[in-house]
């Protein structure tokens, strides 16, 4: 694995970058993050780290590998995770996701919320960690045998989408910049200028 971007810094912001790699292309390591309009390319297990990040109209694109499968995202807490230290999470929003091969969303520990996203026709349907095939196609769950986690795909289209026992209320602090305490450092993005 050889990362083309580690971000381990608290409160980093990305606007209409490319992250172009294999396998862990974007070490989204520690810290608060927030990525709009970014493109992350990868091959498998291409999204991961323990960071709390919001991404906001990005391309996620799984590309062809001849041996693996896509996996995203990948944050996995230590097994000795309490629900109050859980302070990492990889939030999607508005973002479209395509790959050239199977892709398997979910296989987080930290919290993981799809939301109005569109999931492309090519991707395998929703699976957690630690699950097995009997369970492919979950929408929402919660482990806590493993560590603490929420798993949610809210108001998504393409295949799958939907959710199931899953409210507004429920997802609200998923839905903005607040969820990386944005309001207090995301700056309003320039105009753009040619």
């Amino acid at each position: 694995m050889a990362p083309a971007l580690r971000v381990a810094g608290s409160k980093a912001t990305f606007y209409k970058c490319t992250v172009d790699g294999g396998h862990g292309a974007l070490y989204d390591h520690k810290g608060l993050h927030y990525y709009k309009s970014c493109t992350i390319n990868g091959t498998f297990d291409f999204i991961f780290g323990n960071a709390r990040s919001f991404y906001e109209d990005c391309n996620i694109v799984s590309k062809s590998a001849t041996d693996y499968l896509g996996d995203l995202p990948v944050a996995k807490p230590p097994l000795t995770l309490s629900p109050a230290a859980a302070d990492g999470g990889f939030s999607f929003k508005t973002c479209t996701i395509t790959g050239q091969s199977f892709i398997f969303l979910g296989r987080a520990g930290w919290p993981v919320v799809y939301s109005y996203t569109n999931i492309g026709y090519d991707l395998f349907p929703l699976i957690v960690s630690g699950s097995d095939d009997s369970q492919a196609g979950a929408k929402f769950q919660f482990n806590r045998e493993f560590a603490p986690f929420l798993f949610i795909s809210y108001k998504n289209y393409g295949v799958p989408s939907g959710a199931v026992g899953i409210n507004k209320t429920d997802v609200a602090p998923f839905l903005g910049t607040q969820f990386v305490s944005g309001d207090n450092w995301i700056l309003s993005i320039p105009p753009a200028t040619e």
